[in-house]
């Protein structure tokens, strides 16, 4: 969430939207960056494998993730290339990099929680838990 408040904040300190055409092109090139950011993170979210041990709930990241991850990173790539082609500005979509890895990881985190939930198994011991709570 850091991320996206972060990234949220450089984006309107970069953002000057010169021109009411330049800005809905800078809108419309991180508007899809955006979608793109969450769709993979929820696809990046199914391949997470989600498992118990000892009575307690894991993750972990398999081959398929590395595949979805290094798939973003290019079409982030392509994205900011075709954005750049149509004349979107390259500082705003530049400054939103912080802002769109949060979405990807929120994405992830929508996936793999809810897995996680449905399993009905706790996210961590209790006593770790009763140790980070104060009383």
């Amino acid at each position: 969430m850091l991320l996206v408040a972060w990234g949220g904040y450089a984006v309107s300190q970069t953002f000057t939207g010169t021109t009411l055409p330049h800005a809905l092109l800078d809108g419309a090139v991180l508007g899809a960056g955006a979608v793109l950011a969450v769709a993979g993170g929820l696809l990046r979210g199914l391949t997470v494998r989600v498992f118990v041990r000892n009575g307690h709930l894991w993750y972990r990241y398999t081959a398929m993730t590395v595949v979805v991850w290094v798939a973003l990173i290019g079409a982030r790539f392509a994205e900011g290339a075709a954005g750049g082609a149509l004349g979107a500005d390259a500082a705003v979509t530049t400054a939103a990099l912080p802002f769109m890895l949060g979405l990807s990881l929120l994405g992830e985190a929508a996936v793999v929680g809810r897995r996680g939930i449905a399993t009905g198994v706790p996210f961590a011991p209790r006593d770790a838990r009763r140790g980070l709570i104060p009383r």
